[in-house]
């Protein structure tokens, strides 16, 4: 079985909270009792790169859930760690994932570690970076289509050991797989200590996407995004990509709605964290249109967002947030101004309506 260690995520670097009481929040979610490893902390992201290292066997708070000794197959990620899990739950999330344990299950006898699947053979369908049955492009991506490869093995110690579906492909650490197996076993999932940490939750949409996963843990996820972005965990425009790549408007809509508690950091030489930032910052040689937002715009002002994020956003939801400040800003007597006294929660009840006009006339 080829080891890799998992990636380690990068805090966005262009965002930045209004109110900075919402950063530093670490532990356990309030939700669940599973340990959450403070992925900001330098420690903890080398205990998960020197899981790679360490026996098969081991239990830890990723794992330590799914090791149900009447389980069907073993899962094991691509740094090692193995989840005992019922193949039938897996197969019922996903096609792809069906056609794995199946060929699994058949080859289940002593044959050492031979590549026996490619996801890309068998799921029939072209390579597709997006997130959800109804998105469109997304810039959360994989370089390549998935091609997670299956190692159908056997224990030469216990001929009651489950037969095991080996996960080799970058996305597929022990953390993505943790938490894909929390919402198949409809388990709270552990709260991001803080909005850079979200990078965790985009790298498990690829998992999702990858598997071409049911519409139900999509619907799920989508009611865990929406209370972080209540609870100010993630940011408004994050929950705003999110919610149009997976299809849940409600999250798009709490967004919106939060939209003033975000803004943009003005340039990639102004630093980071709760810095006051000029808006002069916007004219200076460091500013790149491309990947900075306008300072101190609210995060969903699409007039201030950067180009990339603007690119990213599918032409519907553009649209129907485009013509809500619009109208919104009309109705309040404003030209084109969008910061101070303006009602969020206008726009996103007007982006709702403009979107269900939208959708009605495609029929």
């Amino acid at each position: 079985m080829r080891i890799v260690s998992p990636p380690h995520p990068h805090p966005h670097p262009h965002r930045h909270h209004r109110h900075s009481s919402h950063f530093g929040i670490l532990g356990p979610s309030p939700l669940s009792q599973t340990h959450f490893l403070d992925l900001d902390n330098d420690d903890e992201r080398g205990a998960i790169r020197r899981l790679a290292t360490v026996a098969e066997e081991i239990v830890t708070p990723l794992n330590g859930r799914f090791q149900d000794e009447r389980a069907d197959l073993i899962l094991v990620s691509n740094d090692g760690l193995r989840f005992r899990v019922d193949s039938s739950k897996l197969a019922k999330a996903s096609p792809v994932l069906e056609n794995l344990v199946t060929m699994t299950m058949t080859m289940s006898f002593d044959v050492g570690d031979i590549d026996v699947f490619d996801t890309n053979s068998s799921s029939g369908s072209s390579s597709n970076t997006s997130h959800g049955p109804n998105s469109t492009s997304s810039p959360i991506s994989t370089s390549s289509s998935p091609t997670s490869t299956s190692s159908s093995t056997s224990s030469s110690a216990s001929q009651s050991e489950p037969p095991s579906l080996s996960l080799t492909k970058s996305h597929e650490s022990s953390t993505t797989v943790s938490l894909f197996l929390h919402l198949l076993y409809s388990h709270p999932l552990p709260t991001p200590p803080s909005p850079a940490s979200f990078c965790i939750y985009e790298t498990l949409l690829v998992f999702l996407n990858s598997y071409e996963c049911a519409k139900s843990l999509y619907d799920d996820f989508g009611r865990w995004a929406t209370r972080w972005v209540q609870e100010g965990r993630i940011s408004a425009s994050k929950g705003f990509l999110v919610g149009c790549q997976i299809g849940c408007e409600g999250l798009c809509e709490e967004s919106v709605r939060r939209s003033n508690d975000w803004t943009w950091r003005g340039g990639a030489g102004t630093g980071s964290g709760h810095i006051s930032i000029d808006n002069s910052t916007a004219r200076s040689p460091q500013f790149n249109i491309v990947k900075d937002g306008i300072f101190p715009a609210p995060s969903l002002d699409l007039s201030a967002v950067p180009y990339d994020y603007f690119c990213s956003l599918p032409k519907q939801h553009k649209f129907a947030l485009l013509r809500a400040t619009r109208n919104v800003n009309t109705s309040m007597g404003f030209a084109v101004e969008l910061d101070g006294g303006f009602d969020w929660d206008k726009v996103a009840e007007e982006y709702k309506r403009i979107l269900e006009e939208i959708s009605k006339s495609q029929l």
